[in-house]
């Protein structure tokens, strides 16, 4: 998997190989809590990764 830093560095590149290809796609991601629970959906290439902080674990 890619690093935000190597997506960006790929896209970069494609703009300026083929402008096009880089700046088409869709993705939508919605995430609604409601009544103690969540209700994620998604539209497109695109996850949703849900995390918390457990500040009880140290290292």
């Amino acid at each position: 998997m890619l690093s935000r830093y190597e997506f960006f560095s790929v896209v970069r590149e494609q703009w300026r190989i083929c402008p096009q290809i880089a700046s088409v796609g869709t993705c939508c991601l919605v995430g609604v809590i409601c009544t103690g629970l969540i209700y994620v959906a998604n539209a497109g290439d695109s996850r949703v990764v849900l995390g918390r902080v457990d500040r009880e674990c140290r290292r």
